[in-house]
């Protein structure tokens, strides 16, 4: 805050001003450990700093992105100068509140991108200016982070050219006039989506044993670790799990994508298929 001396100081030296600050009820209040016009400096210079949260704070309670106004006496041994008008310019600003809540968008993310979304600031915490826009950074693990986009002006984002089965760790800042937020919380994410169609199995007989082989899909990211095994009824329209002989989510039947079922279980039902079948 700054000040003109009076033109006319009364014919005696000014030992002092007095510096009040309008608060939100309307009232003024001194801000005595920052602009104490007693002090021979802050005299001399016609000027004093206050940092910006001490207008938040009690008694000013004022919020984030108000006006402060000022009124200035002056103050000689004579006597206090009547006050001036309230003058103004100053906007208190703060960098806003990190975003919150990042996380993944399973129906974007894929085995070569990655959706992200996050909520917006509210405006009680952008720190007294509107938020401007997003940065974005991106790390390969626990590796080093990098700035991935700035200039974001919406809350989701999708990462592409993404390699697949990897993991990546985001964290974003928001920016407002005044500068930017601290980081977000971050969230790591696996480039993957849901596996490949397997291509149609093959079956083929050895005495009572029936074969189930099929090749194992491209996983897209993600280590596949079951299968479902369906086997189609008499009706020629129903398909039905076998889980004693083809359970997909034995561990040995997953690594040799191949399972043996006994004839008699396919001639039981639900199956009851006929001989011939």
């Amino acid at each position: 805050m700054t000040w003109t001396a009076p033109e006319f100081n009364g014919g005696a030296t000014i030992t002092s001003y007095v510096i009040r600050f309008k608060r939100a009820d309307g009232g003024f209040s001194t801000l005595l450990a920052s602009c104490d016009g007693s002090n021979s400096v802050i005299r001399s210079a016609l000027e004093c700093t206050v940092p910006s949260v001490s207008f938040t704070q009690a008694p000013f309670s004022l919020p984030w992105g108000s006006l402060v106004y000022a009124t200035v006496t002056a103050v000689n041994n004579i006597g206090s100068s009547l006050t001036s008008l309230e003058g103004s310019g100053a906007k208190i600003l703060a960098i806003p509140q990190a975003p919150l809540n990042l996380q993944n968008r399973p129906a974007i993310t894929s085995a070569t991108q990655i959706g992200l979304i996050w909520d917006s600031i509210p405006e009680i915490d952008c720190g007294g200016s509107p938020v401007i826009d997003y940065s974005i950074f991106m790390a390969i693990g626990s590796g080093q982070y990098s700035t991935l986009e700035t200039g974001v002006t919406t809350t989701t984002y999708i990462a592409i050219d993404l390699a697949q089965g990897t993991t990546y760790s985001f964290k974003i800042q928001s920016r407002n006039i005044f500068g930017y937020s601290l980081d977000s919380l971050s969230v790591s994410i696996l480039a993957a989506q849901v596996p490949d169609q397997p291509l149609p199995p093959t079956t083929s007989l050895s005495g009572t044993s029936l074969t189930i082989d099929w090749t194992a899909p491209d996983n897209r990211g993600k280590v596949i670790d079951s299968y479902r095994i369906r086997i189609l009824q008499s009706d020629l329209s129903t398909y039905s799990l076998e889980l004693n002989d083809c359970d997909g989510s034995n561990a040995s039947i997953v690594s040799q994508t191949s399972c043996v079922i006994d004839v008699l279980i396919l001639r039981s039902a639900p199956f009851s298929l006929p001989w011939g079948s």
